[in-house]
């Protein structure tokens, strides 16, 4: 695990205030393992997970990326797909997690989906405009009420900056990394 998201995990920790749609996991063996088997327990470094069962980690596929700072962000589903990349690495994980889970998942999946069906799936940049990433946004400071000490953390502690164009920086993270349902099919 990288500094930041350490200290992070730190700062959730010692919160008892709801910030975001993600809680961390204490043990998170207990979930990846039924979702994915044991053998994943070698390539995925589960943190988070959101209240439908959803897991967030780090991909730590030995051989491929150098070290805890390049690990690549990734989703992996409670109901079996679609597992996805959300970051390419840790800080741009944190310049997108104010956005909330929509945007966090709720991109990729679009984007990929758009990719095969582009003329009966909405184009995401449509979807999710300027304003509706402002929608989203405004709505996770709204319902959690830890939000706004995030975003302070995550800004004045850890020093990143919030992305302001997450759906081109989920795009262009995407077509960096390999389709992660086929990497897990083939490797697990």
């Amino acid at each position: 695990m990288n500094k930041k998201l350490e200290n992070f995990i730190a700062f959730i920790r010692s919160s008892d205030k709801e910030m975001c749609d993600l809680e961390y996991l204490a043990s998170p063996v207990e979930w990846i393992k039924p979702l994915l088997g044991g053998k994943a327990i070698e390539y995925f470094n589960v943190y988070f997970r959101n209240k439908a069962g959803d897991l967030v980690a780090e991909w730590d596929e030995k051989g491929i990326f150098d070290s805890a700072e390049s690990y690549p962000i990734v989703w992996l589903s409670s109901e079996g797909s679609p597992h996805t990349v959300i970051a390419k690495d840790t800080d741009e994980f944190l310049s997108i997690l104010p956005y909330g889970g929509e945007i966090l998942l709720g991109v990729p999946v679009l984007i990929k989906k758009y990719k095969i069906k582009p003329k009966i799936v909405v184009d995401p940049e449509k979807k999710f405009s300027n304003e509706n990433i402002r929608k989203a946004f405004d709505y996770q400071a709204s319902f959690f009420i830890g939000h706004k000490e995030l975003v302070k953390f995550i800004l004045e502690d850890i020093g990143i900056k919030l992305n302001d164009s997450p759906v081109k920086t989920i795009k262009e993270t995407l077509e960096l990394f390999p389709d992660l349902d086929n990497w897990i099919e083939e490797n697990l």
